[in-house]
């Protein structure tokens, strides 16, 4: 493997690798299934007061995964922090069918192109950048808009978090850090 791959870009290579492996039957068969994906959530999503109750619950469930439950007041903060972004559910479905197009673009692109393993890390890097930072003014200025409302309504729901819920995400948190570092240690053994 390339060593002038800066590391970020090297952890892609499995999934380059991976990408040069995949024919086009099997794009095909990706491409349906996302398309199925795409098409059962844009049929959930449609009657807007049940996509908005439906979106209500989850977010109430993700809450319940960090907290291990969530009190009446952090439910307000959910209901309420959700009824301020009305046309978020239909962006973030638009957002998410986007970044599904855009990821087989660049599948179809190594499986046509055949580049070598490290240029087809770079793409996949490239993808990775644009998901975080969007090159389009507009799509990067509603992204940035949404992650500001996602992280009011955690600090809100953090400061509304009684003393066992933030034991809770700690525990939680702590987990994931251990998860990482030890991930991080067997990519470190194999470099």
């Amino acid at each position: 493997m390339s060593v002038r791959l800066a590391p970020r870009m090297r952890r892609l290579l499995p999934l380059a690798a991976l990408a040069l492996t995949l024919q086009p039957t099997q794009l095909d068969h990706f491409a349906r299934k996302l398309s199925e994906d795409d098409a059962k959530l844009r049929r959930e999503t449609g009657a807007s007061k049940r996509a908005h109750d439906k979106r209500i619950k989850r977010s109430i469930e993700r809450a319940e995964e960090w907290f291990g439950f969530v009190s009446p007041q952090q439910e307000g903060l959910i209901r309420n922090a959700l009824a301020q972004q009305p046309d978020s559910e239909d962006w973030w479905v638009h957002e998410r069918e986007q970044r599904r197009s855009d990821l087989l673009s660049v599948l179809r692109r190594i499986q046509a192109e055949r580049p070598a393993v490290d240029e087809a890390a770079r793409w996949l890097h490239e993808y990775f950048a644009r998901l975080t930072e969007p090159q389009d003014a507009a799509r990067r200025a509603r992204m940035n808009e949404f992650r500001h409302g996602n992280a009011e309504l955690i600090a809100a729901l953090i400061n509304a978090a009684s003393a066992e819920q933030k034991a809770a995400l700690l525990k939680k948190l702590h987990g994931y850090a251990q998860d990482f570092a030890a991930l991080a240690s067997a990519d470190g053994a194999r470099s």
